[in-house]
């Protein structure tokens, strides 16, 4: 060629610019191959990975095929404002090609939105890939925003990361998400697909998560693709339906407080997954404003909705400046815009409201009863009846010269609220009275009498019976110095069993009850027996189990767990209990967890939830949140170098065995407070 060349010069010219124009390409092929571009296994995906404008925003959609038909698949919040208006948003694919499609169906709480395709397109669909492992390599595709504007190979990215949580379909309408470490996800990668090694979707990521304020955030969520494809098959109920008030089962709330300052207080609530002890959802900031941690009361009112009832402290000068509201968290996480703002239950700013007490009304909403104070040495006891959004439907007065009420669910319509009461002659009682939904007023039923004397500290515990009644366990005084006894109620507030109430420790100073229904008529009580004011390495707890007709099972002494503080219980479903508590040293303490069965034999041997964990890690305030088939779901607060931080595990009913520690969100310096289930949870997978 060079000869030719030479021998025809008007041809130089051409091929000195053929030349350079090759030159060019190979630099700006150099130069794109140096940019980010999808690797070989998400290279499959660019025929299949859609850019979507709409209206507000931008995100990213793909192409899915199952059941021999192809379908668009995107996160319902990248659509979100093109729903509100009726307007489909504008599908284009990398090569710049745009593509129609019309909506089949969306779910705000699942966060996906299912599209059937109008054009022909040359991709034949991406294929869900079996559930994936923790640790697997993932790639999520799709067009982030710094690029959302360059379509082609331009705007596509993949970004490389593992998995950190595979997720689950939990039933079948609760998801736990896949939890994906993905370095350099970014807005606009919402609704794309989250491929293995092989190609296949695992999810559609829909969120970016991070427990700080850094904006180096790594942890993604997507929706797990077993839940994609039961709601592309329209399996998947709405929330708020009938469906889901039995699939809720096998998740617990957590309510806990976020100290943000040294005078603000976040009150959040989290759903936790029976299953692996991860969160469902949340946190949800419920309340930005000053709380009182200790009083938030979670109700879930039989939709998989949750009412959460608290007290706001309004001013530290001020005296009268304590009222109750409350806030409705829908089964999606997500707050009730009815209550988004805060409902205060009682309008008046003269009295002081405090200890609020609710149970759910088996109609749909509660009934919430609360102190109020109108100076200190007056005190009544009101209630309050809301529907399921927390809206107010009618209040009453249940008893003057009373406090602290205890309020356990009765039958359909109804609760029972037992309450501390002023004796005439000095010193306190213990009375019961029923409060009863009728025809939009709150009717409060005759008072009866508990307990005659019963000591102030410390405080009584109800425990649901299960057959609308309730077991109210108490200290009070003895011959022997003090004791602690137990009563059972009908649904109406009258005895059951024939003696007035069963001592069950005597001449034993407490400092904390606990007790949870058997499940088949009795009552499994823990007493924290105190040496002292202060917790000291002698404090022990006595568990003991009283039967349907008020025997004791256990030896009279009970069963002893030494240098243990601060129980908490579930049944176990056999007619046994679980007991979490504090163990060791006061000053270093560790959580533990005991089984007992229904005769008082241990099932298997002390359990520690700080087994396993690094070894500095404090762990304090063990909670259980409930039984789910074969395990137990333990919450804790591990108060490491002065930081807290509420976390969970998994404990094996059979075995006693803790599985990994599950880190729920950073809350200081304050511990979440769980909500304590009285029952086993049924139904989780």
């Amino acid at each position: 060629m060079i000869a030719f060349v030479r021998l025809v010069p008007s041809l130089r010219v051409a091929v000195r610019f053929v030349a350079t124009v090759a030159s060019l390409v190979l630099v700006t092929g150099a130069m794109l191959a140096a940019q980010p571009q999808p690797d070989a296994g998400s290279r499959a995906a660019v025929d299949n990975v859609l850019f979507v404008d709409a209206l507000t925003g931008t995100g990213t959609a793909f192409l899915l095929r199952h059941g021999g038909e192809l379908h668009l698949v995107t996160a319902d919040h990248v659509v979100r404002d093109c729903l509100a208006v009726g307007r489909e948003p504008r599908f284009e694919l990398a090569s710049g090609a745009a593509v129609r499609a019309q909506l089949v169906r969306a779910n705000e709480s699942l966060d996906v939105a299912v599209y059937r395709v109008l054009s022909p397109v040359r991709g034949g669909g991406l294929l869900p890939a079996e559930h994936p492992d923790i640790g697997d390599e993932v790639r999520l595709v799709g067009f982030p925003a710094p690029f959302a504007g360059r379509l082609g190979t331009a705007g596509l990215r993949a970004v490389r990361g593992c998995v950190a949580n595979p997720g689950a379909l939990v039933t079948g309408a609760v998801v736990e998400h896949v939890d994906l470490d993905l370095p350099g996800c970014d807005h606009g990668h919402s609704g794309g697909p989250v491929l293995d090694a092989a190609g296949r979707v695992i999810g559609v990521a829909v969120q970016r998560r991070s427990s700080t304020a850094s904006e180096d955030v790594h942890a993604t969520l997507a929706v797990p693709i077993a839940a994609v494809l039961e709601f592309v098959d329209g399996r998947m109920p709405q929330v708020g339906s009938a469906a889901l008030a039995a699939t809720i089962a096998g998740t617990a709330p957590l309510v806990g407080v976020v100290d943000c300052s040294p005078t603000d207080r976040d009150l959040v609530v989290q759903r936790i997954c029976g299953r692996s002890g991860r969160p469902v959802y949340g946190p949800v900031f419920v309340s930005q404003a000053t709380t009182i941690e200790s009083h938030a009361v979670p109700v879930e009112v039989g939709n998989g909705d949750l009412l959460v009832f608290f007290e706001v402290e309004y001013g530290a000068a001020a005296r009268f400046d304590v009222d109750i509201d409350v806030r409705c968290v829908h089964a999606n996480g997500q707050l009730a815009a009815e209550t988004a703002d805060g409902t205060a239950l009682l309008a008046s700013s003269q009295h002081i409201e405090r200890a609020p007490s609710a149970a759910a009304d088996g109609r749909g909403g509660a009934i919430v009863a609360f102190e109020v104070a109108e100076s200190e040495a007056s005190a009544a006891v009101f209630a309050i009846a809301v529907d399921g959004l927390g809206r107010r439907v009618a209040v009453a007065e249940v008893a003057r010269a009373a406090a602290r009420p205890l309020v356990v669910a009765g039958e359909p319509g109804t609760v029972l609220v037992v309450y501390r009461r002023e004796l005439p002659r000095g010193g306190h009682g213990l009375a019961a009275r029923t409060l009863e939904v009728r025809a939009g007023s709150l009717v409060v039923g005759s008072e009866r009498e508990v307990a005659p004397a019963v000591r102030v500290t410390p405080q009584p515990v109800v425990a649901g019976d299960g057959a609308g009644g309730a077991f109210v366990v108490f200290a009070c005084d003895s011959a022997h110095g003090g004791s602690v006894a137990v009563r059972r109620l009908a649904s109406g507030g009258a005895p059951v069993w024939r003696r007035a109430a069963q001592v069950l420790a005597d001449g034993s100073a407490a400092r904390s009850l606990a007790a949870v229904a058997d499940g088949a008529g009795g009552v499994l009580v823990a007493i924290e027996v105190c040496t002292g004011s202060a917790p000291a390495p002698e404090d022990h707890l006595t568990i003991q189990h009283v039967g349907g007709a008020g025997d004791v099972l256990f030896d009279r002494d009970g069963r002893t767990i030494h240098a243990a503080r601060q129980p908490s219980l579930a049944a176990d479903g056999a007619g046994g209990v679980v007991v979490a508590f504090e163990a060791g040293s006061p000053a270093r303490p560790r959580a533990a967890v005991q089984r007992f069965s229904a005769d008082g034999r241990r099932v298997w041997a002390l359990s520690s939830l700080s087994e396993g964990l690094a070894p500095w890690i404090v762990a304090e305030h063990p909670t259980l949140l409930g039984v789910v088939r074969d395990r137990v779901v333990v919450a804790f607060e591990d108060a490491t170098m002065g930081r807290a931080s509420t976390v969970t595990r998994i404990v094996d009913l059979g075995t006693g065995q803790a599985g990994g520690a599950q880190e729920c969100g950073v809350v200081l310096p304050n511990a979440i407070v769980p909500m304590r289930l009285d029952r086993p949870d049924a139904g989780a997978q």
